[in-house]
């Protein structure tokens, strides 16, 4: 199956009436990605993730429905030198390249509040439409990983 109709199937089994806003006026889903830092390979590190609810975590990717709101909170679970936030925490993009370093979010994904500690992170996703985005999340020291988010 190639991967954008594998992203269509995936996304006819998420849209089963979850998640929250959109254009009914309804509180953003709250979303919570504890982040696992794996051994560093470089500054580049492979990173676990458990999410809650877990429904939105399948096959190696967050997956959210389109039309939706979103608050995902990041939480490091510090590990192998990873500890905190670098000062631009989270950058994504449309597609299966990377993001930059220093690119930051772009719409309809928006850094939201800081709160809860050094090691949370929240990031606001309003009305997405159907996509594959590639995001980088920029830790302490230059560390960094590269997951991806599929918004069905």
């Amino acid at each position: 199956m190639d991967e954008q109709a594998t992203i269509e199937s995936k996304g006819q089994e998420m849209s089963r009436g979850k998640g929250g806003g959109g254009a009914g006026g309804n509180p953003p889903t709250q979303i919570t990605v504890t982040v696992n830092p794996r051994n560093p390979n470089g500054k580049e590190v492979g990173c676990g993730f458990g999410v809650a609810p877990p429904q939105y975590y399948q096959d190696g990717a967050i997956w959210l429905d389109a039309g939706q709101d979103y608050d995902i909170k990041f939480r490091i679970a510090a590990a192998n030198g990873v500890n905190g936030w670098a000062e631009a925490p989270f950058g994504n993009q449309s597609g299966l390249g990377c993001p930059a370093a220093a690119q930051g979010p772009t719409p309809p994904f928006g850094q939201g509040p800081a709160g809860g500690g050094p090691a949370d992170m929240t990031v606001e996703v309003r009305s997405p439409t159907r996509s594959l985005n590639s995001y980088r999340l920029n830790f302490n020291d230059g560390y960094y990983c590269d997951p991806i988010i599929v918004v069905g």
